[in-house]
């Protein structure tokens, strides 16, 4: 039995030594990293290798191996010595853990486009301009072009008359609205006196907002605007709104490497493709106690 043993851990060695021989007959064959990058698509089980040390030719020589023996290559770099096993088991804990984490973000950020594109529609529609035309609005449309269809058959003079009684009463209704809409404003009038603060941590945060599209010759000067605004820089909270496919733009603001207080936020391709629904989207984001929004063209004063 004990000869048996000898024999089956004399043969396991054997299988690792000619296993390793191959593996460096591949390695030595001067495969460059962006060689191994361009003609192999390696998994994200091995790719994550790379980040414990292990570079892209000895990862595409253990995947070619792994498939020529029908054997995982996980296999083949442990048994290459390349790699321990207790590597490989955190490599794919942390890659478990990135893909719980992408998920996580996925979800959060489909759930904040949902909320930017509906909400307003969902829970106030007779605010809300998705629905253009009630059903009654376009009834009323189609008698009213109806009638001056008919009436342009049966006299043209009747015609233009009620067309012209059509446009006062609408333009009349306009101005109606308007007044009404004058009526019910009242000024409110600014609190007066100073504001007696001891310190900047009794003061408010702010939330600035500014939406971006194809504005990368913009963010230098609204970025030294927005910096110089007269208020503590741990109290505000200034996040620049860019659509994930704008890359001009968010090249720009990486590159310009801003404060903490600056945050990019990317709002996912879909339509409508309007600045309510950016500004919509960034809303929950918000941590301060008070909302600015600005354009990218506006240059804020400093006090």
């Amino acid at each position: 039995m004990g000869e048996y043993l000898v024999k089956k851990e004399t043969r396991s060695n054997l299988q690792k030594i000619e296993l390793s021989e191959k593996f460096s007959q591949f390695s030595d064959s001067n495969i460059s990293d962006s060689d191994a990058r361009s003609r192999t698509r390696l998994p994200a089980e091995l790719l994550i290798l790379n980040r414990y040390g292990v570079g892209y030719p000895y990862l595409k020589v253990a995947w070619k191996l792994s498939q020529k023996l029908q054997i995982p290559p996980f296999e083949v770099l442990i048994k290459a010595n390349v790699i321990s096993l207790e590597t490989w088991l955190d490599s794919q804990s942390y890659l478990a853990d990135e893909r719980e984490r992408i998920n996580s973000r996925k979800l959060q950020e489909t759930l904040l486009l949902n909320q930017a594109i509906s909400n307003l529609s969902d829970t106030l529609p007779h605010y809300s301009a998705k629905e253009t035309f009630t059903s009654w609005q376009i009834v009323f449309v189609g008698l009213c072009i109806c009638s001056i269809t008919a009436l342009l058959y049966v006299n043209y003079q009747y015609m233009i008359f009620a067309l012209f009684m059509l446009l006062t009463l609408f333009y009349m209704a306009s101005i109606f609205l308007r007044g009404l809409l004058l009526a019910s404003f009242k000024p409110t009038k600014p609190p007066t006196g100073d504001i007696l603060v001891r310190n900047d941590d009794e003061l408010p945060i702010y939330s600035v907002l500014v939406a971006l599209y194809k504005e990368a010759n913009q963010i230098e000067t609204l970025t030294q605007s927005l910096w110089q605004l007269d208020w503590p820089k741990h109290k505000l909270d200034i996040k620049l709104i860019c659509e994930a496919d704008d890359y001009e733009t968010i090249t720009a603001i990486l590159d310009a490497k801003l404060p903490s207080c600056f945050e990019l936020v990317q709002v996912p391709p879909s339509s409508p493709r309007t600045k309510p629904k950016a500004l919509n989207y960034a809303l929950p984001l918000c941590r301060g106690a008070y909302l600015v929004l600005y354009d990218a063209e506006d240059q804020p004063s400093c006090g």
